[in-house]
């Protein structure tokens, strides 16, 4: 983990300057939520290998932003739009020793941002140089964010951004629902993961942060549709959200099949909890 942490302070470190927090999202958003927490010393949070970064919409709206936060990844910190994908600005890659770095754009909604055009699940922020793929369960991106300063020291201090867990948990069931789609069960197991671990690691004041959160958003189309998603995949360890984490070698190898299925059960029914969903009935 010690790589890519480095690469997320070497991008704060470029984009602080600009006044820029970068909002750290995905597999390492979860990670970046929660690796203080002392339960997580137990192994809950995954490794991951790459970054999404996800602009804001005041990023978004200023054309000046954009072009500096291009020219501080592409020019100061050296990443190179990935030539393996055709047509797509918005994965970047730097060769570094042996590891690649790796490092996505995403956007949430944003309309009325003059030079941006958006076709199909991208948002053009600057034609044929950097684009984001757009994310539209991202539209509460930046409420109750957490700030987070990490420390180096070569950098010193610098200050990053995390999503809210409930955003966490929004942007994995969205994920989760995409992959099973998509016929890609090994990440979709990956997504399972997270879910499992943002709900585990989450505490009281975080639960009823999550409350307002979803009370003050109960009629947007996001929230209904991740609580659909609980609902329908997630509603019983036997539905394909928990047996996709269950089947992940990963998991509680050392323990038996009945003590494994009883900390799903437990995560469960936070997760019901979390999105008011009722208990189903056999």
């Amino acid at each position: 983990m010690e790589n890519i942490l480095q690469q997320v302070i070497e991008l704060a470190r470029a984009l602080n300057p600009l006044g820029m927090q970068p909002m750290i999202c995905g597999g390492l958003g979860v990670y970046l939520r929660f690796f203080q927490n002392e339960i997580a010393e137990s192994g809950l949070l995954r490794v991951t290998k790459d970054i999404d970064l996800m602009l804001t919409r005041q990023e978004i709206l200023a054309q000046t932003k954009r072009t500096a936060i291009h020219e501080a990844i592409t020019v100061k910190l050296g990443y190179k739009r990935r030539s393996d994908i055709e047509g797509c600005y918005f994965r970047f890659m730097k060769e570094q020793s042996d590891i690649p770095q790796e490092l996505d754009i995403l956007c949430p909604p944003i309309e009325g941002a003059e030079g941006v055009q958006i076709v199909g699940n991208r948002m053009k922020l600057i034609r044929h140089q950097m684009h984001g793929r757009l994310t539209p369960e991202a539209c509460f991106i930046e409420e109750d964010a957490k700030l987070i300063t990490l420390y180096d020291e070569s950098a010193g201090e610098v200050n990053i951004r995390v999503p809210s867990p409930t955003n966490l948990l929004i942007f994995k069931l969205y994920a989760f629902r995409d992959r099973m789609e998509r016929n890609n069960p090994e990440r979709a197991q990956a997504h399972a993961w997270d879910i499992y671990a943002i709900i585990t690691l989450v505490d009281r004041n975080d639960f009823e942060q999550g409350q307002k959160f979803l009370h003050t958003h109960a009629d947007s189309d996001i929230v209904r549709v991740s609580q659909e998603i609980v609902r329908n995949i997630f509603p019983s360890i036997y539905s394909q959200g928990w047996l996709a984490l269950l089947q992940t070698s990963e998991f509680f190898p050392d323990r038996s099949i009945q003590k494994r299925r009883l900390i799903v059960t437990n995560a469960r029914k936070r997760l019901l909890r979390w999105f008011g969903i009722e208990e189903p009935t056999e």
